[in-house]
């Protein structure tokens, strides 16, 4: 596999998509997504000022991803990760550690030793 441009990156925080796609943060801050099957990475996200935790995908709406950040910050596309913009109040999901979904459309993220739940249908 091919690495995008802009290395070094952050392997640890590397996060498969749910989808077809695995998302890598480079050091600089910016966010690359690579698809299967042709393997070609393009920027998603740009200087980006935390680490990622992890990049899902709404399981009711394959074209919506939200992304968690270590600083607390989610972020949302709706066009597949080509566009993204806040979801809330930046800080207000702090030390997420993991986050993932469910087929019953609700968005899990684990922090603190908790689970916090969201219904996604909740931003249709």
């Amino acid at each position: 596999m091919d690495v995008p441009p802009g290395g070094p990156f952050r392997w640890h925080a590397a996060a498969l998509d749910t989808g077809d796609a695995l998302y890598l943060p480079a050091r600089d801050g910016r966010v690359y997504r690579m698809r299967w099957p042709d393997g070609a990475w393009e920027q998603v996200l740009a200087k980006i000022e935390a680490d990622l935790v992890g990049i899902v995908t709404d399981p009711g709406r394959k074209d919506r991803r939200i992304a968690a950040f270590l600083d607390g910050r989610l972020e949302i596309s709706k066009d597949g990760g080509r566009t993204w913009s806040p979801l809330g109040k930046p800080g207000r999901f702090a030390d997420v550690d993991g986050i993932a979904t469910g087929p019953d459309r609700r968005l899990h993220l684990a922090a603190d030793g908790a689970v916090r739940t969201l219904d996604l249908a909740t931003l249709d």
